[in-house]
Formats: C-alpha cells, structure tokens, sequence
C-alpha cells in the first residue's frame, strides 16, 4: 500500500485532530465557508503557514 501524498511529499505537517469533531457520513458538510484556526478567523483565500518556531 502506498503512503499517503504527505507523507510522499516529506514536508513537515501538523495537525491538533484528524478529523473535526462530529464529523459523520450522514450529515452534508460545507466548504468555502469561514473557520476558527488557532484562535484566528480563516476565510476562503487566505494562505495558512507555519515553521516549526513557537
């Protein structure tokens, strides 16, 4: 079985979860929709980065 792309990609990523919670195959999801990240308000089109200083 092949990795994951990530992990192929072997760029640093990370993640508090895996998924969010709640997260069923019953329900219909949004996309392009604003989200809370850290404490901070992303919206469709912005760019998230970081390094691995704290």
């Amino acid at each position: 079985m092949a990795p994951p792309v990530v992990a192929r990609q072997r760029s640093p990523t990370w993640a508090r979860i895996l998924s969010a919670p709640g997260t069923v195959k019953e329900t219909v999801g949004s996309v392009n929709v604003p989200v809370i990240c850290g404490g901070q308000r992303i919206v469709p089109g912005n760019v998230v980065m970081s390094d691995t200083q704290t």
